[in-house]
């Protein structure tokens, strides 16, 4: 285990952060209260990275933030998260803006267990949610007939269980890196 975090707020943009900008607000509020913040996007700039990374290092910001890919079997980890955190997601297709973020908006879960290759969610409060989602993944797999997308909600279900999420990096060093600057 690289780091494990109690009681962290989770935040989740379906998205890439392109500017500091657009994190301003957010980042003074993380500032103000020192909260631990879990941090999913879909991407951010070199320059947002290194902003958390130095924030971080000078203990400003208690920000961890983790990169979940846009591809096959990263597609619905998102809502897999939102799920066991027991939020809603920040996302461009609903209109939402990454400006919208607000500290107050981003449920607490019990804690977060950060590997090299992967981030262990675990969250009892959502149990219910997480057993009806992962009913509902089940029931879609048994109406699959496609195995490439059966084979992607079994790499859903098996993430999932009803306290808790893994989220699984890709077995790529400079995504590993990346991800995992902070």
């Amino acid at each position: 285990v690289v780091g494990v975090l109690h009681e962290p707020r989770i935040a989740l943009i379906d998205g890439f952060v392109e500017s500091v900008a657009e994190l301003d607000v957010f980042l003074q509020q993380c500032n103000a209260t020192m909260e631990p913040v879990l941090l999913f996007v879909r991407g951010m700039h070199t320059e947002v990275l290194h902003t958390l990374r130095v924030n971080h290092d000078r203990g400003t910001l208690r920000i961890v933030p983790t990169t979940v890919r846009f591809d096959a079997s990263g597609l619905n980890t998102l809502k897999d998260i939102a799920v066991v955190a027991g939020c809603d997601m920040i996302s461009s297709t609903k209109g939402d803006l990454v400006t919208s973020l607000r500290l107050e908006n981003c449920p607490r879960i019990e804690s977060a267990m950060i590997h090299a290759n992967k981030v262990v969610i675990v969250n009892a409060r959502t149990r219910g949610a997480v057993e009806s989602h992962v009913a509902d993944l089940r029931r879609r797999r048994s109406e699959q007939e496609h195995d490439a997308l059966g084979e992607l909600i079994d790499v859903r279900l098996r993430a999932l269980s009803a306290g808790h999420a893994v989220v699984r990096f890709v077995d790529d060093r400079d995504f590993v890196s990346s991800s995992q600057a902070v």
